[in-house]
């Protein structure tokens, strides 16, 4: 047990107003350089994890963040600038946390840096280019970029209907970007892979759909859920993939390459018999293009 904690800077509400999403987005301008992302993690919620050097902002409630001996320990509102690194996280109250992860993106990667394509399979050209490059046509990107397309992935997507996936009532309200539903798809989804043992600690809406966070397989990976409203109702269609690709990446903590081929093929098949198996929900296709319009 560390002797002191790292520092960390309270959040003045008197002067600065109240800590919020629109508050952080204000600092970290313009945001097209930043990846803004917000969390919200159910009390005693714990796990590893591996994050670029990054601010975290803690909006309400109190958490931790411990590295090789050393311990950030949060209470909002308050702020912190944490190193590049592997982390043991931990929400130190029995309530929830909300907090807001802010990373610097490469310049590469910027939303308006469209004009520059990556392949080599890295995890930020292909997480990051796909949200500032592909999945401008939906929604309320529709009229200002008619023609761009999502990018090639190296998963296949897997469109679904269902009753049971509609907006869920509140959902409007936590959307980064409007009409970027799909939360009902993203819950059912993380309920059903922890059944099928995979850790699945967080769902956050991002500013281009949903992402179910898979924890513990040794690298960065998660879910992309993407759904439109059909004829102005409140039902979905939907699709989803597994965001992270298959290529041989290096671990720091295995010190090596590492294939992410196998994971992520047996991820993807785990995710298609759940969705074929339930007899609510409609599997219309797999695909490797982007099925919705």
């Amino acid at each position: 047990m560390p002797s002191e904690f790292e520092t960390f800077t309270p959040w003045n509400v008197t002067e600065r107003g109240p800590l919020t999403l629109e508050a952080i987005r204000s600092i970290h301008a313009p945001n097209g350089d930043f990846r803004i992302s917000p969390f919200l993690y159910k009390g005693s919620t714990q796990f590893a994890c591996e994050s670029r050097a990054c601010y975290v902002y803690v909006l309400s409630g109190s958490c931790r963040y411990e590295m090789k001996g050393r311990v950030w320990k949060l209470n909002g509102p308050c702020y912190a600038e944490l190193p590049v690194g592997q982390f043991y996280f931990r929400v130190d109250c029995d309530s929830s946390v909300e907090l807001v992860s802010v990373w610097e993106l490469p310049v590469g990667f910027r939303i308006r840096d469209r004009s520059n394509e990556h392949s080599d399979g890295s995890e930020w050209p292909f997480f990051h280019g796909m949200i500032a490059r592909g999945h401008r046509n939906c929604s309320s990107f529709k009229n200002e970029n008619q023609n761009l397309s999502p990018p090639m992935m190296s998963n296949p997507f897997l469109h679904v209907r269902s009753a049971k996936f509609r907006v869920l009532p509140g959902e409007d309200d936590e959307l980064v970007n409007e009409g970027m539903y799909g939360k009902s798809l993203a819950l059912y989804l993380q309920e059903k892979l922890a059944e099928n043992g995979y850790k699945t600690p967080s769902v956050v809406c991002e500013d281009w759909g949903w992402w179910v966070e898979i924890a513990e397989l040794g690298f960065t990976c998660g879910l992309g859920v993407y759904g439109l409203r059909r004829d102005d109702a409140d039902e979905l269609d939907l699709c989803v993939a597994v965001l992270t690709p298959k290529v041989k990446k290096w671990s720091w903590r295995k010190f090596g390459l590492i294939d992410t081929t196998p994971t992520i093929e047996r991820l993807h098949g785990t995710m298609k018999h759940i969705l074929e198996t339930d007899k609510e929900v409609s599997l219309v296709c797999e695909s490797p293009d982007f099925p919705l319009e």
